[in-house]
């Protein structure tokens, strides 16, 4: 299964729409949003690399043993941007405690991520 395709089942998004159209140009946009993640997390030196449509998870052999937590994070981070209600608004300002939440799991799994590869000088991307 590509990265994209494990995102977008996160997702819970069908590759196909309710009228059999493809979601193709969604899936670019949806590649922007998951390739923003992964700069954030180069930057903070997770080595992997920005993904296309076909880019599966034996592409980051470097990051095999903590991919689950890339996954997870990635996903939180194009949810964010996803879910236009949690964008704008929801009822009784619940928005708001959801994204509190998402933030402190991507700052949690971050912290995770950093253990294992921002390690100065002795980390070789």
């Amino acid at each position: 299964m590509t990265i994209l395709q494990e995102i977008k089942t996160l997702l819970e998004i069908d590759d196909i729409s309710s009228d059999g159209v493809s979601e193709n140009i969604f899936d670019e946009q949806l590649i922007k949003y998951i390739n923003s993640g992964i700069r954030y997390l180069i930057n903070n030196s997770v080595p992997i690399t920005p993904i296309n449509d076909s880019s599966d998870s034996g592409e980051w052999e470097k990051v095999a043993d903590h991919y689950e937590i890339i996954r997870d994070y990635l996903h939180l981070h194009v949810l964010q941007r996803f879910d236009r209600t949690l964008v704008i608004g929801g009822v009784n300002n619940t928005s708001n405690t959801t994204m509190n939440w998402i933030e402190s799991e991507k700052t949690d799994l971050l912290y995770q991520l950093k253990c294992f590869f921002d390690l100065g000088d002795t980390n070789e991307v």
